[in-house]
């Protein structure tokens, strides 16, 4: 039975990194709107640094899941792409992480570990896929 679960990620230390250089990009947005004399080239600059941000940090995860296989493949972005995830099959997973019942963090194999980190938007996939893999695995 081949199933299909969307979950939207955000990396961890990627939205560190964001967090950190925030002020000194809002910063540079406001010396150059006042260097300007233009308030709108700061609230420009300002909307196009955080989309990039957004767009830096966040990442959109296909997890299809056949028969005793799980294959991960990341939505392609223009830049800042994800390392690709290399399939796995149900016996191979030793654990998987969980945060309150409803975020799925980790999936630890022998070999490796699979980061996670779902976010709550599309929820519900993520909600099936840890169901899922609650019934496949023998934890």
């Amino acid at each position: 039975m081949h199933e299909e679960y969307k979950l939207t990620i955000f990396r961890q230390s990627r939205l560190i990194t964001c967090i950190f250089t925030l002020p000194i990009f809002l910063f540079i947005a406001l010396i150059i709107g006042v260097e300007s004399h233009y308030i709108i080239i700061s609230l420009v600059f300002s909307a196009i640094i955080l989309f990039l941000m957004y767009y830096f940090s966040v990442g959109h995860l296909n997890i299809a899941v056949d028969k005793n296989v799980v294959a991960f493949t990341w939505k392609k972005k223009l830049i800042f792409n994800y390392k690709p995830i290399s399939k796995i099959e149900f016996r191979d997973i030793k654990v998987i992480i969980l945060d309150d019942n409803q975020f799925l963090r980790k999936i630890k194999t022998d070999k490796n570990t699979i980061y996670i980190n779902n976010s709550k938007i599309k929820s519900k996939d993520a909600e099936k896929l840890i169901s899922r893999l609650k019934n496949e695995i023998k934890l």
